[in-house]
């Protein structure tokens, strides 16, 4: 017959609830990287419908960051603007 000690009774528990919170763990995690990937994917997509018009570059870096820039179209109003305008226009670049 086996016999358990108070002592294998909290081993026992503390083994279990340290399996239980890793579980816990993966499954939030796996839940908050499918949601971060949807986001990204929606987030990429509003980047090139914003740089299709020309009005502004945006341009990825590195994996987290991005470069706003003006586009090409914004810097051909800047250039405009500054030959029509009898006030001197600061060029953005």
């Amino acid at each position: 017959m086996l016999r358990f000690t108070v002592r294998d009774v909290l081993w026992l528990t503390a083994v279990v609830a340290m399996a239980v919170g890793w579980w816990l763990q993966a499954v939030k995690y796996r839940a908050l990287a499918s949601e971060h990937k949807a986001l990204q994917r929606r987030f990429d997509g509003m980047v090139e419908i914003i740089t299709s018009t020309g009005l502004i570059a945006i341009t990825k870096t590195s994996p987290i960051e991005y470069r706003i820039d003006t586009g090409p179209v914004a810097k051909d109003l800047w250039k405009r603007v500054g030959q029509t305008s009898s006030a001197p226009v600061a060029d953005p670049n």
